[in-house]
Parts: structure tokens; C-alpha cells; sequence
């Protein structure tokens, strides 16, 4: 993918081949995946299907005490079937024997970062935390809110 594939910004959905759903059922690695300057927008190399990435690193969970968040979370969210909620694909992580890790340099020392992925739909607007941010004093028009908070999840 060029520099111009970048989820902020973006008003236009990227274009999606014909709709091949992603499997949940295949197993991803990081390889599979074309991944843009955002790390958030990402490519699937077989079906061309434009998706979003959320990395989070293993460490920084596992020091927040949150990894059993995470999973319950993951959990939930996987079975929730819900317009104003972006599907979950499917999760994965690094592995400790290579097959894909981050290396930063601390005062000339490498060491590596596993992180756990998250495979969503992509969402070319972004997500209403950003829009809540970014809008005058936080507030939205009730008229936006009001179907998103009335809405059962099923």
C-alpha cells in the first residue's frame, strides 16, 4: 500500500473487492496482511479486502493488569452482532519464535515487542471516540446519538 492509504483523514471508503467476507476461521498471521503507513489500515493480500489493525502490545497489557480484560473483552466481542458496532473478525499475536516482532532500540539496546492484533472492519469515518474529541466541546447532535444509544444489541 502507498502513503496515501491512511485511515485518518479519510472521507472515501477505500475500494473493496467483490464482498468476500474474511474468514474467521483462517488462521492470519501478520504476512497476510499489506499494511499501510497507518497501522491501523491494512489490506488482506488473498481477498484485497480493506480491514483495520489494532495492535496492542503484550507487555503493556500484562503490566496493566488487563489481560484478562482483553480476553473477556475479545470474548463479547466476537459474539456481538450490532450495526453501530465494528464486527471481529479474528485475533492473533506474535509468537516467540519470529515470526513477526517489532524491534525498538533503548540506548543502543534491541529488544523485542510482542504485540496482539486485532482484525476489525474498517470504519472510513474512524471511531466515536476521535469524533467526540474532535467535536466542538465533546458534543454531538442528539439526533446522531440518540438511534446509536436506543439500538438493542442482539
Amino acid at each position: 500500500m502507498d502513503n496515501n492509504d491512511q485511515h485518518q483523514g479519510s472521507t472515501a471508503e477505500p475500494k473493496q473487492p467483490e464482498e468476500n467476507n474474511p474468514t474467521t476461521t483462517r488462521s492470519w498471521t501478520i504476512h497476510d496482511f499489506d499494511i499501510g503507513r497507518q497501522v491501523y489500515l491494512a489490506r488482506e493480500k488473498a481477498s484485497k479486502r480493506i480491514l483495520a489493525i489494532k495492535t496492542l502490545e503484550k507487555e503493556q497489557l500484562r503490566v496493566g493488569g488487563v489481560v484478562q480484560q482483553l480476553r473477556r473483552e475479545v470474548e463479547i466481542h466476537s459474539r456481538i452482532r450490532h450495526k453501530n458496532i465494528l464486527p471481529l473478525y479474528a485475533t492473533f499475536q506474535d509468537d516467540s519464535r519470529g515470526r513477526h516482532h517489532h524491534h525498538r532500540m533503548l540506548t543502543s539496546i534491541y529488544f523485542m515487542v510482542l504485540l496482539v492484533y486485532l482484525v476489525l472492519r474498517y470504519a472510513p469515518h474512524g471511531d466515536l471516540f476521535s469524533a467526540l474529541r474532535t467535536a466542538p466541546c465533546g458534543r454531538f447532535v442528539i439526533s446522531f446519538l440518540l438511534p446509536v444509544h436506543l439500538t438493542p444489541l442482539s
